[in-house]
């Protein structure tokens, strides 16, 4: 229940975020220009919703669950030390995988909403006769006075972000995990050319996929 809430929750903050992107959009009118400028990240906080609710969706069906105890269900039947030896091997792999896309990913967040906080910065070590422009976090319209409202604004983008992001890296490396024991399960048996037409191509795609957007 209380991870249902949590998903809930972030779900919340993700819709929110994703609200102020489409109400910034109605701002640009028919300015092409800031269109496409603020597409990029209306797109990735759509996906990430959609991301978020299927992870959400699975769950309630207990999907999930049960793709995860047949995992384990596995690992508990291996026979010999080579099988044992070849699961660990993949799941190693998840492992390294899944950290460094994790931390990867959210340095990436915090690095990008950063910047947006580096004109104050400025205006306070190098002050000019007047203040510097302010450079939102990402292109959203709060409805109200963005310089005057900065501070509350950028704690929400990051918060927002970083939940976005987290329903991303979930979803991800929960997919890498399946795949993998999947494959591990295939090298087990020795069907290395069902391996490779088989998962190769859609992995590889939903990599790339993830890496685009």
């Amino acid at each position: 229940k209380t991870a249902r809430n949590s998903v809930i929750a972030g779900n919340l903050v993700a819709r929110d975020s994703l609200y102020f992107q489409i109400a910034h959009q109605f701002t640009c009118k028919k300015d092409l220009q800031c269109i496409f400028e603020s597409m990029t990240s209306c797109l990735l906080t759509s996906v990430a919703v959609v991301k978020v609710y299927t992870f959400h969706l699975n769950i309630r069906k207990l999907t999930i669950k049960h793709f995860t105890k047949h995992l384990f269900n596995d690992w508990e039947q291996l026979e010999t030390a080579e099988e044992y030896e070849v699961m660990k091997s993949y799941a190693e792999y998840c492992r390294r995988f899944s950290l460094i896309y994790s931390i990867y990913c959210f340095t990436a967040v915090c690095v990008f909403m950063s910047v947006s906080i580096v004109p104050p910065i400025l205006d306070i070590a190098w002050p000019f006769n007047e203040s510097r422009p302010v450079l939102m976090p990402y292109p959203g319209y709060y409805f109200v006075d963005n310089k005057r409202y900065f501070i509350y604004i950028f704690c929400h983008s990051l918060v927002a972000w970083e939940i976005i992001m987290a329903g991303i890296v979930a979803h991800d490396c929960l997919f890498v995990t399946y795949v993998e024991h999947i494959c591990s399960k295939f090298a087990m048996v020795a069907f290395a050319h069902i391996l490779e037409s088989t998962f190769t191509v859609p992995f590889a795609l939903q990599l790339i996929c993830v890496v685009i957007g």
